[in-house]
């Protein structure tokens, strides 16, 4: 598994600390649909390509030397990048390394609750929490 990062203005923010899967959608089409009276048939005029959608599920993970350290950590983690949400436009870097530009982070939510581990050999503490979140690219051009 790799991970997906935002990055706007040099600062390139690991959404995740490993995704299991991300899926992205074909740009939406931008066109309207005029019928008239006793015609047969429609008129259909282009405007190009609308936004994509990318959507990640992953996890992220913080370490410390205590439980509660660990769990504050991913915590304001989790609280930072949805502070970024619909705020900052960037590249979003997927986990096969693709870039998509022209971006906007449109979701970041946590699903169930923070879990932890103990490692008795370094005498570390990691919390995690499944996040799920969105990507909108503006301009997929």
């Amino acid at each position: 598994m790799a991970t997906p990062y935002f990055d706007t203005d040099g600062l390139n923010v690991a959404l995740t600390s490993s995704a299991e899967r991300t899926v992205w959608n074909a740009p939406q089409a931008r066109h309207t649909l005029t019928q008239m009276p006793g015609v047969s048939g429609a008129f259909v005029s282009l405007y190009g390509q609308g936004a994509r959608t990318i959507v990640g599920v992953g996890r992220l993970e913080r370490s410390s030397t205590t439980l509660s350290a660990a769990m504050a950590a991913v915590k304001e983690a989790v609280r930072d990048r949805q502070f970024m949400i619909d705020l900052l436009v960037g590249t979003y870097k997927d986990t096969d390394g693709a870039s998509y530009e022209n971006c906007v982070l449109a979701a970041y939510d946590p699903q169930g609750e923070v879990f932890h581990s103990a490692s008795p050999v370094s005498g570390s503490y990691t919390a995690a929490v499944n996040i799920r979140f969105a990507v909108i690219q503006l301009d997929p051009t």
